[in-house]
């Protein structure tokens, strides 16, 4: 049997109340804060946009930037980028479309930072819906 620390953690830690998981998140912090963050970008993926509303999309891309966002949808699976350009208006979703594409290929590493932000702000709306 074949054990990923990380990702064991990960898959437990997602099934918790949001209070329990960021109690256990930050006593994990306190100790090994390079395993608390890749728990942390485990627990949550770029797919887990597809669970907000068209509000809620709204919302985190009024506070993204349009590099950032583009950049963290190069690449993404096409139910993904289609669930949030519902968020737009039609002009604004052929200019996304466009920028992305003109963007060319991205070292995984700069696309994965850009999603990594996404899905903080993702977070940070999960838990303060204000």
């Amino acid at each position: 049997m074949n054990f990923n620390g990380p990702k064991e953690a990960a898959k437990i830690l997602a099934s918790l109340p949001k209070e329990d998981r960021d109690r256990i998140l930050v006593g994990i912090a306190r100790e090994n804060p390079e395993l608390a963050r890749q728990i942390n970008q485990l627990i949550f993926s770029i797919r887990d946009l597809l669970q907000l509303s068209s509000a809620d999309l709204g919302l985190i891309l009024n506070q993204v930037s349009r590099s950032t966002l583009c950049l963290a949808m190069r690449g993404v699976e096409e139910e993904v980028l289609e669930h949030l350009l519902q968020a737009l208006s039609k002009r604004a979703q052929q200019d996304l479309r466009e920028e992305i594409q003109a963007l060319g290929p991205q070292p995984k590493a700069k696309v994965e930072a850009a999603q990594q932000e996404l899905l903080l702000l993702m977070e940070k709306l999960q838990g303060d819906p204000n």
